[in-house]
């Protein structure tokens, strides 16, 4: 037995044999639990490639925002002013290779995003079922094996018991034909004895010889066929997650051998037209662009004047002086008394009548936002308007006339609602709805089903150990910071998430963005229902929801329960209890705003929500 069982587990790691043969796993890997422990080292090892491609994917394409941002500051060659034509188009030609080498960078980013790690997520799904499985497979197969093995030496055991019993016996009886002979009662009981422990030991021996043959069988089937057929099942997985791991790295290589080619054209345009500048071209190129010549100067002598006026006729002659001619200079009038709140308007060829004309309609302007006004006409206009009717009296000098705008603008504005906000960038992902999400990075993540932020923020989480951080969920972030993360995620810098070190911030986004979604993921048409039978919520739901929010729910919700493993609520203090109470106003919007309704809901709410974490949504 021990023999055989050494057998089993001898694994075949001479260095002799080993020189020149190509062992299989059925040949010499016979240690399951080796298997299983250098197989999930190999899935991490995935894992850890998954996760440097991610990052490198992102270091190019915040590479190529930057460069693009850089570029978009800097302007083209024209804006500048830089020189000569020549000159220009070298300064194009440097311009032209950034925005070259920043779209290189973009297509870096996107070609391992689809390319390679999408499809190592892909792969490592299938791989971590396949492992589960053979996982299961092995573990049955050992244990069926231990099984056999155990029942033949519990057969064994019983029939050495029943042997020695015999011999015990036959020792006995012959002691007792000595003593009292073969005719009395003590030495009959004692062979009948004898009689019954031969019948055990003979059953005991048929059935310990059924089982040698029996275990006999099951271990050729073991090392014939069955454990054969299981290790060849695993070296298929490792082969094919080392393949993989080498096409990703080939198709990194690919990706990266591509650079230089795609540049040389760019590089050798810009050198030719960096060697073609010519410095003195373009010098009489800007002076001719730039030409300024002063004209004939002349100063004459003016009387003394009791109203001097600025008038120097030959200043526009000057390079480098400029003074607004006298001409331009209007002479406003001061406001005379009026007998009504109307104001008189100067003749058209008057001299100050543009800059009169803009300070009438201004006032008119003014009066007709004020309450109560009327565009009939200018003169019932004005007179509705108290603040902006000039009453008779001494006359109103240019100072009082200033004095009584403030005022009547301040009336004015008080009633003018304030310009509605700026639109959202196109790149917005929070307080759009999941189909406008979707469109939006169909380009970038075509594979993948759920917005992308969802994703995003979970893995993030997964990053920084979220699970197992006390609060998660419940406490709050920075406030400043989020409003920050949250605007360049807006501005379509996903890629900041990397930069986040707070596991807070990233849930308080995760809770901002379901909650600001236009339609709940709960729409309200089955609120109630839910309410009134928590127990079929999830059938209701299931029933009720599109596709699109239904998969983005139940992703939700998967990745919530993965919080809930009782390692990671020892740990967080988040039991479902006070996740329910923090999702469930999340998820649920009354479609009622009376505060008693929403008072009273509460507990519901939250029993809906706790049977959606334990219900189960792959």
């Amino acid at each position: 037995l021990v023999d055989t069982l050494a057998c089993v587990s001898l694994p075949m790691s001479s260095p002799d044999k080993a020189a020149g043969m190509q062992f299989k796993f059925s040949e010499g890997l016979w240690d399951f639990e080796m298997l299983k422990q250098k197989t999930d080292e190999g899935l991490a090892h995935c894992r850890d490639i998954q996760e440097f491609f991610r990052r490198r994917a992102a270091i190019s394409e915040e590479y190529a925002r930057s460069l693009t941002r850089l570029i978009q500051k800097t302007g083209s060659p024209d804006d500048i002013k830089c020189g000569g034509k020549s000159m220009m188009k070298g300064w194009g030609s440097v311009l032209n290779l950034a925005h070259v080498e920043a779209q290189i960078h973009y297509n870096i980013s996107n070609n391992i995003i689809q390319n390679m790690c999408q499809p190592i997520l892909a792969l490592m799904k299938d791989m971590e079922n396949n492992r589960r499985k053979l996982v299961m497979s092995s573990m049955k197969l050992t244990s069926d094996f231990k099984d056999s093995i155990d029942l033949l030496q519990k057969a064994r055991t019983r029939y050495n018991q029943k042997a020695k019993e015999v011999e015990t016996v036959k020792e006995q009886l012959s002691t007792n034909m000595e003593k009292y002979g073969n005719d009395s009662s003590w030495t009959v009981n004692v062979k009948k004895r004898l009689t019954k422990t031969e019948e055990e030991r003979v059953q005991a021996e048929e059935e310990y010889r059924k089982q040698v043959d029996a275990t006999n069988a099951h271990v050729d089937s073991y090392m014939s066929d069955s454990a054969p057929a299981l290790l060849n099942e695993w070296e298929i997985f490792e082969i094919t997650r080392m393949h993989f791991i080498k096409s990703n790295i080939r198709n990194y290589a690919s990706i990266m051998r591509d650079l230089p080619s795609t540049m040389d054209a760019e590089a050798s345009q810009m050198d030719k037209h960096s060697a073609a500048i010519d410095v003195s071209q373009d010098l009489v190129e800007y002076v001719d662009r730039h030409r300024t010549r002063p004209g004939k100067i002349v100063f004459e002598f003016e009387e003394y004047d009791t109203n001097p006026s600025i008038s120097l006729p030959y200043a526009a002659n000057v390079p480098g002086v400029h003074i607004t001619p006298s001409s331009s200079l209007p002479n406003i009038p001061a406001v005379q008394p009026q007998p009504t709140s109307t104001l008189p308007a100067p003749s058209p060829n008057s001299t100050g009548g543009s800059l009169w004309s803009m300070f009438s309609n201004s006032l008119n302007t003014i009066t007709n936002l004020a309450p109560g006004s009327s565009s009939s006409g200018s003169g019932s206009a004005h007179s509705s308007f108290k603040d902006l009717s000039f009453s008779p009296g001494p006359t109103i000098g240019r100072r009082q006339t200033v004095a009584i705008l403030p005022t009547a603008l301040e009336k004015a504005f008080m009633h003018h609602s304030p310009p509605p906000p700026p639109p959202p960038p196109t790149t917005a992902l929070f307080g759009v709805s999941l189909e406008v999400a979707m469109e939006r990075q169909k380009d970038q993540f075509p594979d993948l089903d759920v917005p992308v932020l969802v994703e995003l923020l979970h893995r993030t989480l997964m990053r920084l150990d979220g699970q197992r951080t006390e609060g998660i969920f419940r406490m709050s972030p920075s406030l400043s910071e989020l409003q920050s993360v949250r605007a360049s995620i807006d501005n379509g810098d996903l890629a900041r998430l990397d930069t986040v070190l707070d596991p807070h911030l990233v849930a308080a986004l995760l809770k901002q963005y379901i909650r600001e979604l236009p339609e709940p993921l709960l729409p309200s048409n089955i609120y109630f229902e839910c309410l009134a039978q928590p127990h079929l919520a999830l059938d209701l739901i299931r029933n009720s929801l599109a596709p699109l929010p239904l998969r983005t729910l139940f992703h939700l919700v998967s990745n919530l329960q993965f919080f809930l493993l009782p390692e990671h609520v020892a740990m967080s203090k988040m039991s479902i209890k006070n996740m329910s109470t923090i999702f469930a106003p999340v998820l649920l919007k009354c479609p009622m705003l009376d505060p008693n309704i929403l008072l009273a809901n509460s507990p519901k709410e939250i029993k809906v929500m706790k049977n959606l974490l334990r219900a189960d949504v792959d």
